[in-house]
């Protein structure tokens, strides 16, 4: 959508009917599934930071606008665990930080690196990935039945379950 280089509220948007996204429209109905934040200079880590979604819109091609979502409440959205960083990350009702500021979600992001998403999704979180993993890939970490351990892959965070 664009770079964020300001600290007041921002309305940004995009046009899906540019040039170029013809087959992208033509694949049925377009649906916010996530909004997030990334660095995209490699040479430069992404600072922490914060964010507040508010009052999510599309304009219709006869010009009026269709809220998708106001914000008033976070349920319907869960984090994005692309990375160890993100375990910090958080979500809140802007109304439990700030006294005088309402109906607004409040994202805060800790450092993180070049090209990885940060940011909130819609619907649950997903559960870990039950695995079968050897006595080689466990070694050098405590690990006992039930427990949930995070590895890094290229370009993600996967949380694993271990049964026995």
């Amino acid at each position: 959508m664009g770079f964020v280089s300001s600290s007041d509220w921002l309305n940004l948007d995009v046009s899906l009917a540019d040039q170029g996204r013809e087959d992208f429209l033509a694949n049925g109905p377009v649906k916010l599934s996530a909004l997030y934040v990334e660095q995209s200079n490699l040479n430069v880590t992404l600072k922490p930071g914060t964010v507040f979604f508010d009052d999510v819109h599309v304009t219709t091609s006869g010009g009026s606008q269709v809220l998708l979502d106001g914000f008033d409440s976070t349920d319907a959205w869960s984090l994005l665990k692309t990375t160890e960083n993100s375990i910090s990350d958080e979500l809140k009702p802007s109304a439990e930080v700030f006294d005088d500021v309402a109906g607004a979600a409040v994202f805060t992001w800790a450092r993180g690196e070049p090209l990885t998403p940060r940011g909130i999704f819609v619907g649950d979180e997903q559960p870990p990935i039950k695995v079968l993993a050897s006595r080689a890939f466990l070694t050098g970490e405590p690990s006992r039945r039930g427990r949930v351990r995070g590895i890094r892959r290229p370009r993600a965070y996967t949380r694993l379950h271990r049964r026995r």
